[in-house]
């Protein structure tokens, strides 16, 4: 079986080549594979899992580019769609801190925007242990209708379903849009990870406690919502918690969701047991050991090349903040 299947946008992330360079000031950038759901799939890989990804890129230099990137990090590609009537969607990012990122988009539509449930690779999702989904390629009907059917199958087959919302309102047509559509997809989700911005969004409050009441009440078993250097609040069935941030200093920022995500599920696939038989200790463990691949990640450029090996978790002498 493949431990977790990712389906979502893939694109090209230009971010600007010095800190503190804005895409208005720079003259230089670095080109990087980027995605949310295409992070997260190079994450578990990175990490010895077993990964596929469900997507569209331009049959361009770029989108060829994406795919050997994806394979060559040991993912699975037969999934991953390409194009002949739209391009590879870019994204160029400011770099103004390490903390601190905007996105200005290319490609309306881009490739990624035309998937549909034509495209489907429905083997590969019959065949998973977890599917994931979200991210900003949810704007757009087509992959939503294929997102939900993927999920359908993945549960019938008896998947955990996985939502991260990764919410750009800028891409949205409206605020109320992409509230209305974060809703839909966690009444799908067993297992969703949002960041403490995205939360509110999402939940309708700014408090993360209630906001975890509030996603267990759906039917979400596992509700993580991560605050950055601050550290990653939880609820897990009936446990409820609180895991503090490694300290790291971080110099880029970018994926640190993704390979938290990455982290999460690459752990959930390899236990032999249904998580909610999961008791407190082995709950917190399986959380620190995401935030441990996230941390890693924030110390290196870009999210892609930055995502490490079980290896590399495992020796890393860093430690959480008291």
């Amino acid at each position: 079986m493949t431990d977790v299947v990712c389906l979502g946008e893939l694109l090209i992330d230009f971010t600007t080549l010095n800190s503190g360079e804005s895409v208005i000031d720079s003259e230089c950038f670095t080109k990087n594979a980027g995605g949310s759901p295409a992070n997260t799939c190079v994450g578990v890989a990175a990490l010895g899992g077993s990964s596929a990804f469900l997507g569209k890129v331009g049959n361009d230099s770029f989108g060829k580019f994406l795919y050997k990137t994806l394979k060559d990090k040991g993912v699975n590609v037969s999934g991953l769609r390409l194009s002949g009537k739209a391009m590879t969607k870019l994204a160029f990012v400011d770099n103004i801190t390490p903390d601190d990122r905007s996105f200005i988009f290319y490609g309306k539509p881009s490739a990624d925007e035309l998937y549909d449930t034509d495209d489907l690779e429905t083997g590969i999702i019959s065949d998973s242990k977890v599917f994931h989904f979200g991210s900003i390629a949810l704007v757009n009907d087509c992959v939503y209708s294929a997102a939900v059917r993927a999920a359908g199958i993945a549960r019938a087959k008896g998947a955990l379903i996985s939502y991260d919302p990764n919410i750009r309102l800028n891409m949205w047509p409206s605020e109320a849009a992409a509230k209305q559509r974060t809703a839909e997809c966690l009444k799908m989700a067993d297992i969703v990870k949002m960041s403490d911005e995205e939360m509110e969004i999402a939940t309708g409050t700014n408090d993360i406690n209630e906001a975890l009441d509030i996603l267990s009440l759906m039917v979400v078993k596992i509700a993580v919502i991560t605050q950055g250097s601050k550290g990653v609040s939880y609820r897990w069935g009936s446990l409820k918690g609180f895991v503090p941030a490694y300290d790291v200093v971080s110099a880029d920022a970018t994926g640190a969701g993704d390979s938290f995500a990455a982290g999460l599920l690459f752990q959930i696939a390899r236990q032999n047991k249904p998580v909610d038989q999961y008791d407190e200790a082995l709950v917190r463990g399986v959380i620190a050991f995401a935030a441990k691949v996230a941390a890693i990640v924030v110390t290196k450029q870009g999210a892609i090349p930055a995502m490490p090996s079980f290896e590399e978790v495992a020796a890393a002498d860093i430690k959480l903040k008291e």
